[in-house]
């Protein structure tokens, strides 16, 4: 299972990094920063859902947002870029909890990562390969604040990648309405 959370309110990091990004040639109108999440294991999405939604492990719904697949909280005026480091971190008090609270199948892994999401007006043309090497990934000639190369990996995404990464969901997404 993967999904996306974010603060309802904006993120001051992304905030940051709109301030720090104002004056270059690729400036977006709006930066957004995500948390994707990846639950691996022999469990069911639903189970899982359920189990996100009335907890506060991964979602405070005063707070954070869940988003799913097609969400309005995405756009088609968005390059994404997930940020995930080399050596992830298995969150082993997550996939802890989320095991005693299963009645049925097992999870072995949680990982998390950031999505950035960049706002660009349609007529702007930027290319997501530039941006990676010009203001996401930190080099000697910039100073670009999203990855470092020897820490993580960064690969662009977009629209229709990011939802067809979330789809897994796709089949659960109407069932999450009706749990929150």
């Amino acid at each position: 299972m993967i999904f996306l959370t974010t603060l309802k309110q904006k993120d001051l990091s992304a905030v940051s990094a709109e301030q720090l990004l104002s004056q270059t040639p690729h400036a977006p109108s709006r930066i957004d920063r995500f948390t994707l999440t990846h639950i691996d294991g022999d469990v069911n999405d639903h189970d899982l859902l359920s189990i996100i939604n009335h907890s506060h492990m991964f979602v405070n719904p005063t707070k954070h947002a869940l988003i799913l697949a097609e969400s309005p909280w995405l756009n088609r005026q968005q390059l994404f870029f997930h940020v995930v480091r080399k050596l992830p971190l298995n969150l082993i008090q997550h996939v802890n909890y989320l095991n005693l609270q299963l009645d049925r199948g097992h999870v072995s892994h949680v990982i998390q990562s950031d999505v950035w999401a960049f706002t660009y007006p349609p007529a702007h043309n930027v290319s997501a390969h530039e941006l990676l090497s010009d203001a996401i990934v930190s080099s000697p000639s910039n100073h670009a604040p999203f990855g470092h190369p020897l820490i993580h990996t960064v690969s662009p995404l977009s629209y229709d990648e990011m939802n067809e990464m979330l789809g897994t969901l796709s089949h659960v997404n109407h069932d999450a309405k009706s749990l929150q």
